[in-house]
């Protein structure tokens, strides 16, 4: 869960310009590749990470331990018990109404066109608040990856929060291909809150991810310390349009 914080605008505004500078949709997926944000288990930029290295951590009481801060998104990390890899969280104040951004990050069939290096999302079996997914993603430097997930959402007492999580379910997906390597341990959430009286959104994304194949740990670590607040914030961007769309439409 993410505080009040009293420093709303400070963190507002550096995700507003982020948000103003984004691509247009309608620019190619190659583009899209070379620019746009990480999907969560992309393996690059690896020299900047390592230099980012540099800064000693700042440890939570609740044993997360701080790695980045940057365009007002703080990223931090803890160890999974029995694991070589990291548990990572995203914490941000977003310039967006809950609802806008809860609808972005559950209107999961849109994500082909905003997430990169989704080569493809089949929605193999869904109900209300919940939905079976199969996901190809292309990555860079390696093997391309392809995993299935559980995905549910539940809704707080106010009516104006969520919670999105998603598990690994490879048995409810297609079987182990050569196309791809298998990742089969994935876990995480969205928790999404009012903040300023509901003008802004509190944002929480945890993920525990395992990439399959052989890339030695320390490599997944070091790569995977941005991939949280990139795909973070473009679902702000994603949530931002979706928000001049309605407002357009509306006022037509």
């Amino acid at each position: 869960m993410i505080s009040q914080s009293p420093r709303l605008a400070s963190s507002v505004e550096p995700l507003v310009a982020e948000s103003r500078h984004a691509p247009s949709p309608s620019r190619t997926r190659a583009h899209a590749a070379r620019r746009s944000p990480r999907a969560p288990l992309q393996l690059a930029g690896l020299l900047a990470l390592a230099v980012s290295m540099i800064a000693p951590p700042l440890r939570a009481a609740d044993d997360w331990e701080q790695i980045s801060q940057k365009d007002s998104v703080t990223v931090e990390r803890r160890p999974r018990p029995g694991s070589s890899f990291y548990e990572l969280r995203a914490r941000a104040v977003c310039p967006v109404a809950p609802q806008a951004f809860f609808d972005t990050v559950w209107n999961y069939r849109d994500y082909p066109a905003f997430v990169p290096y989704l080569k493809s999302l089949s929605v193999l079996e869904e109900h209300e608040g919940s939905g079976t997914l199969y996901q190809q993603i292309a990555m860079p430097l390696v093997s391309d990856r392809d995993y299935t997930v559980h995905i549910a959402r539940t809704i707080g007492a106010d009516g104006r929060s969520w919670q999105i999580r998603f598990d690994s379910a490879d048995d409810a997906g297609p079987p182990p291909g050569s196309a791809f390597v298998r990742a089969r341990n994935i876990h995480g959430s969205w928790t999404i809150e009012p903040a300023d009286g509901g003008r802004a959104t509190q944002v929480t994304y945890q993920l525990y991810s395992e990439p399959g194949g052989a890339v030695p740990s320390w490599i997944v670590n070091l790569a995977q310390r941005d991939a949280p607040r990139e795909l973070l914030l473009a679902m702000l961007r994603r949530a931002r349009e979706h928000k001049l769309v309605t407002t357009a439409s509306t006022n037509r």
